[in-house]
């Protein structure tokens, strides 16, 4: 599923009236919607081009050129990705490279979301701190040790913990503190963010709570692979904060 309409079904529970609206549009119409101009579209939605924007920006856009761009160069995907499904039938070399077909696309769906800035401010934001608390939420254990371990390579004060209790006890040692989920259940996480410590999130699913989000990419489940292509792109999104970190260093 290309990155605009992935990123709208990731957050469809979230959406208020107007924002169903411009996502029924989208859905409905991808091809039309890279076609219109902002007025065009605006209309099309019954919605107002600040709203439009607005959108664009809530799904990790700059704004609606970005969206339609991205729209544009990924609704060939659509066709490719409804072959990709693995089958019985399938050779070996064929599920090789449906697997390895299905990784490159994830990954490649968010460079194009993965903000830039918040890339950087996360970097200044650790750097700054030495002291960071890591807490990972599910399968996200993986993604989360693997930084721990570079952040300690660094020098870093570091600490990882799954649980609530823990963070109690730990918390007023910290300045910050790094959230990575997999899942839309972070309602347990109401206590970290009205705390004063400065907050990072890795997450697929937007959350204007964080002080920074490095937004990745919602996959589906495709043969079971959406956790292996979720983690994959968290170990990419680590890769590169940590080289920006390694830029940082004295």
């Amino acid at each position: 599923m290309p990155v605009v309409l992935n990123q709208i079904k990731s957050i469809e529970h979230l959406l208020s009236p107007v924002e169903k609206r411009i996502t029924a549009v989208i859905i409905n119409q991808p091809a039309q919607c890279t076609e219109l101009s902002g007025r065009e579209l605006a209309a099309l939605a019954g919605v107002s081009e600040s709203a439009l924007i607005r959108f664009s920006q809530r799904i990790g856009f700059s704004g609606l050129r970005e969206l339609k761009v991205v729209l544009a160069k990924e609704l060939h995907l659509m066709e490719e990705e409804a072959t990709a499904l693995i089958t019985k039938e399938d050779s070996p070399c064929e599920i090789r490279h449906k697997v390895f077909s299905q990784s490159r696309q994830a990954l490649s769906r968010t460079e194009a979301l993965l903000n830039m800035k918040q890339l950087e401010e996360a970097a200044h934001c650790l750097s700054a701190s030495k002291c960071i608390l890591i807490y990972s939420a599910g399968e996200a254990v993986v993604a989360a040790t693997d930084l721990k371990l570079k952040l300690l390579s660094l020098g870093f004060m570091v600490e990882l913990i799954q649980n609530m209790q823990l963070y109690d006890r730990l918390a007023q040692h910290f300045s910050v503190v790094f959230i990575i989920s997999e899942t839309a259940q972070l309602n347990d996480l109401e206590k970290i963010y009205a705390s004063e410590l400065k907050t990072i999130l890795l997450s697929q699913w937007p959350d204007k709570r964080t002080d920074i989000h490095l937004l990745t990419s919602a996959e589906e489940n495709i043969n079971r692979l959406s956790p292996t292509a979720g983690r994959l792109v968290q170990l990419a999104v680590i890769d590169v904060l940590w080289m920006l970190l390694i830029r940082l260093q004295p």
